[in-house]
């Protein structure tokens, strides 16, 4: 029988992340592997006395074309659920926000470019049910899934013509070209003292016949 497998890390506050991040906190990260899928768990924990921001996300880069020598990248769609709409952050070359945002259907692949890729794509997605997105490839007839529906936000990265496209779910971005208050960025995350904000993201792997 297989098993699921599991793997939890911990991380507190230090004197030396003091320096850097002006709060008291405990973060615990857990990575579970059940089936086909990893799903990686946040859990925020608020130790101090007074509110708290932050923001996090995940990094995950997925293969593309998920076979090695088998289709290419170019070839790989990202699909979300049909019906509804996103917003695409306007960024500069140093990944500032820079107010100029676009509507995006999602009744079609979202359009790239590996120029676009490198310079990071940003996006906020409202609704929670559209808070999904399949790397589809066709040559192996293997999609994989990333459903983030804890996730207000999500970038797309990759380097120019490397064989990988990150699917990221983030709470908090970038700053912006003209920057707000630390406790007014996008998509910031609000914890009241000895409060926690638990969010979690899963990666699905699905086969088709080619």
């Amino acid at each position: 029988k297989q098993e699921d497998a599991h793997i939890r890390y911990r991380m507190i506050h230090t004197p030396e992340i003091r320096e850097n991040f002006p709060f008291d906190f405990e973060l615990e990260l857990t990575y579970a592997l059940k089936g086909n899928s990893l799903s990686i768990t946040f859990e925020v924990t608020n130790t101090g006395t007074e509110t708290m921001f932050c923001g996090f996300g995940w990094h995950p880069g997925l293969r593309a074309p998920v076979v090695p020598g088998k289709g290419s990248k170019a070839d790989c769609r990202l699909v979300m659920p049909e019906g509804g709409s996103i917003t695409r952050f306007g960024v500069n070359d140093k990944c500032q926000l820079t107010g100029e945002n676009l509507q995006l259907g999602t009744d079609r692949p979202i359009r790239r470019t590996e120029e676009e890729l490198d310079a990071t794509m940003l996006f906020q997605g409202d609704n929670p049910a559209l808070r999904s997105l399949t790397l589809e490839d066709p040559a192996s007839g293997i999609d994989l899934r990333v459903d983030f529906r804890d996730f207000s936000h999500f970038g797309l990265w990759s380097e120019p013509e490397k064989e990988y496209i990150c699917i990221e779910p983030s709470m908090g971005f970038d700053d912006s070209v003209d920057q707000e208050p630390f406790d007014q960025k996008v998509g910031v995350v609000k914890i009241e003292p000895r409060g926690k904000d638990i969010r979690s993201a899963t990666i699905t792997a699905s086969f088709k016949r080619t």
